[in-house]
């Protein structure tokens, strides 16, 4: 009896410890919420219907943030997330029922931090946010450099 309490605690403790990092950390207006913009360039394959943007702050799994056209091929999204660390992805959908839409996954081309088995762009979020992401080695864009950008609230 002794033993199976223990192996049932510990898989109680493992599950709540793997998941914790995986609980969504978009929090618009709480107080400690920073907000964080992204932005993408591309242009949509025909099939496509829009561009989104999916990460750790939503789990992966509940659906995406769909992203506004501000100009030809130019995506953006604000977000208010909490202090954490977050991996990332652009994606383009079919239709807006979520993961099941998916047409593509991109990594963001001006974040060269990248890692993890599939990957994912990662940023640190801090108040103030500051950022300045510039294109991954081996790569080019042909964009001009992104302003720096701020936000205190």
């Amino acid at each position: 009896m002794g033993r199976f309490f223990r192996i049932v605690l510990v898989t109680f403790f493992s599950f709540v410890y793997c998941t914790l990092p995986l609980i969504a950390q978009v929090t618009p207006g709480a107080p400690a919420a920073v907000p964080v913009e992204f932005r993408f360039n591309h242009t949509l394959a025909a099939t496509d219907s829009g561009v989104g943007l999916n990460g750790s702050f939503n789990n992966w799994t509940n659906g995406v943030f769909k992203m506004k056209q501000f100009q030809p091929n130019w995506w953006k999204v604000k977000l208010e997330l909490q202090q954490l660390t977050y991996e990332y992805k652009f994606v383009t959908y079919r239709d807006t029922v979520g993961q099941s839409g998916i047409t593509g996954y991109f990594t963001d081309p001006l974040n060269p931090i990248v890692g993890g088995p599939f990957a994912n762009s990662y940023m640190k979020v801090r108040d103030p946010m500051i950022y300045y992401f510039l294109p991954k080695n081996g790569t080019s864009t042909q964009i001009e450099r992104p302003a720096i950008t701020a936000n205190k609230h």
